[in-house]
């Protein structure tokens, strides 16, 4: 038997026959199949992002990632790493700034890597911070050729741990920096790649020594962007790093200055506590038993009874 209906309009909200129901006619039939016809398209709409289904976030722009190689091979391996395993085709190009400059060969062979970046040193900001950071970053992002439609940043040792780490609602998203109320961090950096000419992320770094990019977020609100600033959450047990963004991002923070020459950042990390550290972050685990938090404290009595007293006032 073939039945011919009339055209599908809009569903009413109600499905057009009681539980009771067990036999159709012709045209009851139709209404059935026309009903059904739009619950599925309101379904698939709702589903898209409409109200009412909650759905996992997922980006639909492209985006150029841009992180730096300070010379701890780990922390770069691993973030990039993570970065392909939790980021689809909207992930287009991943450019690294060697700062060590010397692993270029390295670098090339990681996951997803599609250019390396060398910048000629800032040595007026290497002595005043022990690294160029900003100067880095400033010359890739404003002379690089972006091919996308967004640019994240990520620190060497921040990491996704989902797959909906990229794209929102938001225009900017940043991560806050922990340690100043209302200033962003440069470990994550999420925008429009036509706002980059409204950033420097050297500014107030040599005339009062605000460090790298934490005037981002309110450059571009000056530029009329909409900043989503993004809370910092401590991980574990506040001994180590943060999560940003309802735990889609980890930071671990000054993670590959652990071996750096520059004392000044070799300081900001005790060995033993950061190999303990590093290995859980690497593996996922981001609590800490009572007996790695006992640990833990004792080595930081440790350390500061063993800092010249100059260090400790």
């Amino acid at each position: 038997m073939r039945i011919r209906c009339g055209p599908v309009s809009q569903w009413s909200g109600r499905l057009p026959w009681s539980p009771q129901q067990r036999s159709f006619d012709d045209s009851s039939l139709c209404s059935v199949v026309q009903q059904l016809v739009l619950v599925a398209r309101h379904c698939q709409i709702r589903a898209k992002g409409g109200h009412g289904v909650t759905v996992p976030r997922r980006s639909a722009s492209s985006y150029t990632l841009i992180t730096a190689h300070f010379g701890d091979r780990d922390w770069i391996t691993h973030t990039l790493g993570q970065v392909d395993q939790f980021s689809g085709h909207e992930l287009q190009a991943v450019v690294v700034i060697d700062q060590s400059r010397s692993a270029a060969s390295y670098l090339r062979r990681l996951p997803r890597v599609t250019d390396i970046v060398t910048v000629p040193r800032n040595i007026d900001q290497e002595i005043l911070l022990g690294h160029d950071h900003a100067t880095s970053l400033n010359a890739v992002v404003h002379g690089y050729s972006f091919a996308t439609e967004r640019v994240v940043v990520l620190d060497s040792d921040c990491f996704p741990l989902r797959q909906d780490w990229l794209g929102s609602g938001s225009s900017v998203r940043m991560a806050q920096d922990p340690m100043k109320h209302g200033l962003t961090h440069p470990c994550f950096m999420d925008f429009p790649t036509a706002a980059r000419s409204h950033l420097d992320f050297a500014e107030g770094l040599m005339e009062v020594g605000i460090d790298t990019g934490r005037l981002a977020g309110l450059q571009l609100a000056r530029a009329g962007y909409s900043v989503d600033i993004l809370d910092a959450k401590p991980a574990f047990r506040g001994f180590r790093g943060h999560f940003y963004d309802n735990s889609r991002i980890y930071h671990h923070g000054s993670g590959s200055f652990l071996d750096h020459p520059d004392r000044r950042l070799s300081s900001q990390v005790h060995v033993n506590s950061e190999r303990l550290l590093r290995s859980r972050a690497f593996a996922g685990e981001f609590d800490l038993p009572k007996t790695d938090t006992a640990r833990l404290i004792l080595g930081r009595v440790l350390h500061k009874l063993r800092q010249p007293p100059s260090d400790v006032l």
